[in-house]
């Protein structure tokens, strides 16, 4: 898979939890300091948080995230 496929099922799967727990985008960007807008782009794939936002979405859901780097693949 590749590395963009596995970020949008992270922001995939942090808005099914975002609803499941019943927190509003409204809520959710106060608490993690950014508009409302901003998260409706990046919960419909418009635009992509960065990965300090990303984990600040996580731990306002009380969600671990848990990355493993690995090489970049060889251009030749």
């Amino acid at each position: 898979m590749k590395p963009w496929n596995d970020y949008r099922a992270i922001v995939k799967l942090l808005h099914h939890e975002r609803i499941y727990h019943g927190v509003t985008q409204a809520d959710l960007a106060h608490k993690i300091g950014i508009s409302e807008s901003t998260l409706s782009k990046w919960e419909h794939g418009y635009r992509t948080p960065s990965i300090y936002n990303l984990l600040a979405w996580c731990d306002s859901l009380d969600i671990r995230l848990i990355t493993e780097p690995y090489p970049k693949p060889n251009d030749s």
